[in-house]
């Protein structure tokens, strides 16, 4: 018999007292339910990852429109995802759903297609909320839906099943960070979260801000209240222990990942343990089909499989990416098929991917470099299409991160070939785009690959790379070890090429360190050896090189000409990087044979070929040489426009060695404009930069430009210390005395005019102050020996009328 009308069954669970953040969520959901049915029944489904909250959410919902369904509200659990359990059948399903609604036991058919019929029928005049819970598949689903459009039905479910027609599906990610931070205060107490708000902001990162390793974390938290967040944190960071931190009690991440794992098929299965080993935070699909040894067409199926089983997320077409926990769980040792053959000829696949990858790239961008023959394979599932410099360089601009932990994987596994060369061809980008700490890490992995390798070639290639590393670092002599091996391997190998190339970057560190005749010496043979062998782009290298030692030892005209060869070599192979730091040298040079107008023309060509996005610190230095030059010409305006670019650009983004000498210039622009303090303060960060880092020269300059800045205020006392610090310095350079840097004029008086009004006011408040002091100082004393005196007479005629 049916139920009676009093008898409305309310199976919903609680609604939980702790349901934290997700309101944007919940009110997409509510208003998806709202939605006219159009006649149909109104499916609302929630897709998800495991331990995402789709079952929290759908509950909370479902209480929240209990209302509009007065003839009652059914929950559930399918066990499509449940440890230890089956996935229910639809015949028990039906019976539980029949039975809630007064069926009695021996009135249910034996048939799931009858139970599905008589379900229908008692639901045809009522209306109703259903919520399945933890659906397994469509075909567990199909038979519980109603036919009538009184009624709605909520679904939860960890795979997204498109089949299912007539359903409106909502994916939930993880929690927003504001979300999380919310989830961990209202489950540990705010005065607790207060205490450590970085540690609880890391913990949600750790947790990778999915609820349920969320609620794992703080109810271990809550169990033992000795432990700081900080404690947890730190238990956290270790990534091969992290699922196994996040247990408590029968709840645990690794168990509900495990359950969508081991609901794949086999094939896929062994593809998300293989996809696990790509290094990146992304993987596309050309570098999933090198892993998978399969097409790019087969990868991203399996890709898009994985993506309904939210194992892995989409972000952009074509690239996926791992939940970190799902990393870590993907990573974690497989008591199935785990076969380190398979790893290890997987890993070799991608990294042979990667180097032709970049090999493409750099063909594009860096088109006179050097040749290497290789033994690598070509990758069978083709390559990403890389047609022109552009492409080349949006794919390193994307992938750069990634390539960097190739190396470093090459390196773990034993691809040391692959660690030395992949390096070498990612070395060119990390330059160009100034990420000199991922050179660095970069050159080091490749030189320990090279020494692994035991191929004295290949560790002079990459030697030679640590070298450009540590100069731009400003650790010259660490850059001048690496590069004496280098020259000596060279050398036993009749390595022309490669001695000229230790040769140069020798000159380049001994001369920062103060030894100009060395590194002029060996520059010199270095440009010798590069016109011999007829390696024109490494030769504007050197003649870059040597014409900043030739400024620095005064012979301005050589350094120029230096300078123009360099110039005319790189345009005539259109290397625009080389070109440019070449026509900084010329305007260098012409700066210092007072050659304004040429100096000038020169900073403004280099302009012209710059931008932010490649080496970011010679843009500074042009920006600097512009204002320079534009001031010498009466174009002030000019001349401070350059001059602020160029000090926000070298501090948002310059190295410690560039940074130098910009201030360096900077300063003498300011001081020849008569901002005195400024310059002086540009000259102090300067001489700190490059005292640090024994940068010599510069150094002596920012002495220098101190000393003019101090005797321009008139503190001749200090200024003159500092001036003779500073021929101290380039004494023991054994710079000439006729042939060092002048100091930076002061202001003239026409050039004071020029500055902003409070700067007159500011002289003249100087020139008040001390008026006033001395002043103040000589009628101190005036009055101090009248009341002496006038004491001294007073104290004389009492004695002589009390004698």
């Amino acid at each position: 018999m049916a139920p009676r009308a009093t008898e409305v069954p309310r199976t919903l669970p609680n609604d939980l007292t702790g349901f934290t953040g997700r309101e944007r969520e919940l009110g997409r959901l509510l208003e998806r339910a709202a939605a006219p049915a159009d006649g149909a029944t109104r499916i609302v489904a929630i897709d998800g990852m495991g331990g995402s909250g789709k079952t929290a959410l759908a509950i909370r919902a479902a209480h929240r429109l209990a209302e509009a369904y007065p003839d009652g509200q059914l929950y559930i659990d399918l066990r499509g995802f449940t440890p230890g359990e089956q996935p229910r059948l639809p015949l028990s399903v039906l019976g539980a759903l029949l039975r809630s609604l007064g069926v009695p036991g021996e009135r249910l058919p034996e048939e799931a297609d009858s139970r599905s019929c008589m379900w229908r029928g008692l639901l045809a005049e009522r209306r109703m909320l259903i919520v399945l819970d933890n659906a397994a598949d469509v075909a567990q689903v199909r038979p519980l839906l109603p036919a009538s459009s009184n009624s709605l039905v909520l679904i939860t479910s960890r795979t997204r099943m498109v089949e299912l027609d007539g359903c409106d599906w909502m994916s939930v990610g993880v929690m927003s960070p504001p979300d999380s931070r919310a989830l961990v205060r209202e489950a540990l107490g705010r005065s607790r979260t207060e205490r450590e708000p970085e540690a609880v902001e890391a913990l949600a990162e750790l947790c990778g801000h999915l609820p349920l390793a969320l609620r794992i974390a703080t109810a271990r938290l809550r169990n033992r209240p000795r432990w700081t967040v900080r404690h947890l944190v730190d238990r956290l960071a270790d990534g091969t222990r992290r699922l196994d931190e996040l247990r408590s009690g029968e709840r645990s991440v690794e168990a509900t990942l495990r359950l969508s794992y081991r609901a794949m098929r086999k094939e896929h299965r062994d593809a998300f343990r293989l996809l696990g080993l790509h290094p990146g935070a992304e993987i596309d699909v050309h570098s999933a089909a090198a892993l998978l040894g399969c097409g790019v067409r087969e990868a991203e199926d399996v890709l898009e499989h994985l993506l309904d089983a939210h194992l892995v997320g989409q972000h952009e077409i074509g690239r996926y990416a791992f939940h970190d926990l799902v990393r870590s769980f993907a990573q974690s040792p497989r008591g199935d098929n785990d076969n380190d053959t398979v790893e290890t000829a997987a890993t070799g696949r991608l990294l042979d991917h990667f180097f032709a990858v970049t090999e493409e790239a750099c063909r594009f961008l860096y088109p006179g470099r050097d040749a290497v023959d290789v033994p690598f394979a070509r990758p069978a599932g083709g390559l990403p299409p890389i047609g022109s410099a552009g492409e080349a360089e949006a794919y390193f601009d994307r992938e750069y991160v990634t390539l960097l932990a190739a190396v470093a994987r090459a390196q773990e596994r034993g691809f040391f070939a692959h660690a030395v060369h992949l390096a070498r061809n990612l070395v060119f980008h990390l330059n160009a785009r100034s990420y000199l700490s991922e050179y660095a890490q970069a050159a080091d992995l490749a030189v320990a690959a090279a020494r692994r390798i035991g191929d004295p070639a290949q560790l002079r290639l990459s030697l030679s790379n640590q070298t450009v590393s540590r100069a731009k670092l400003g650790r010259f002599r660490e850059g001048i070890a690496a590069a004496s091996e280098a020259l000596d391997i060279a050398v036993s190998l009749g390595d022309r090429h490669g001695e000229a190339y230790c040769r140069d970057l020798l000159g380049m560190l001994h001369s920062c360190l103060g030894h100009l005749a060395a590194g002029r010496s060996h520059l010199e043979r270095a440009v010798e050896l590069y016109r011999e062998a007829g390696s024109n782009r490494q030769e504007t290298y050197a003649l870059c090189n040597l014409s900043s030692v030739y400024t620095w030892l005064g012979r301005h005209r050589e350094a120029a000409s230096a300078a123009e060869r360099a110039v005319a070599i790189s345009r005539r192979l259109g290397a625009r990087n080389e070109e440019i730091s070449a026509l900084n040298d010329l305007a260098i040079a012409r700066l210092a044979t007072r050659d304004h107008s040429a100096a000038r023309s020169a900073a403004e060509q280099a302009l012209e070929l710059s931008d932010e996005s490649r080496m970011p610190e010679n843009l500074a230095l042009t920006l600097a040489l512009a204002a320079d030059a534009s001031l010498h010409l009466g174009r002030t305006r000019q001349a401070v426009a350059h001059a602020d670019r160029a000090y926000g650009l070298i501090r948002a983004k310059g190295t410690a060695l560039r940074q130098a000498v910009v201030e360096n210039i900077l300063g003498d622009v300011h001081c020849r404009r008569g901002e005195f303090d400024r310059a002086l303060a540009l000259h102090e960060s300067a001489y700190e930069l490059a005292a640090a880092i024994e940068y010599r020269i510069e150094a002596a300059r920012a002495l220098r430009g101190m000393s003019a800045a101090l005797a321009a205020t008139g503190r001749t006392g200090r200024a003159e210390i500092l001036r003779r610090c500073a021929d101290d310095v380039m004494e023991s350079m054994r710079v000439p005395v006729d042939r060092r840097p002048a100091a930076p004029e002061a202001a003239r008086p026409a050039a004071r005019a020029a500055l902003p009004a409070r700067a007159p006011v500011a002289a003249g408040l100087v020139v008040s102050s001390r008026f006033f002091f001395f002043f103040f100082l000589f009628f101190f004393f005036f009055f101090f020996f009248l009341i002496f005196f006038f004491v001294l007479e007073s104290v004389c005629v009492y004695l002589l009328f009390f004698f």
